[in-house]
């Protein structure tokens, strides 16, 4: 079974923000996604590094004329 849940990392421990059906000592797999108070400036800077990461071969003015190059 797979589910989302919120938690608050206690600098060892992460503690559920709401109920879990699970027994005691469970072992799971937690894939964590930090919340970012400004998430408007963590997608942007995301994109910037997927864009630079592209290592696209584009002329000096490719981003001022880009629909002419469309």
């Amino acid at each position: 079974m797979t589910y989302t849940i919120d938690a608050i990392f206690h600098g060892k421990v992460f503690e559920p923000s709401s109920q879990v059906n699970l027994k005691p000592n469970t072992k799971v797999k937690i894939t964590i996604e930090e919340n970012q108070e400004n998430g408007e400036f963590n997608r942007a800077y995301t994109f910037l590094k997927t864009a630079r990461n592209l290592n696209i071969d584009a002329p000096a003015d490719f981003s001022e004329n880009i629909d002419s190059y469309l």
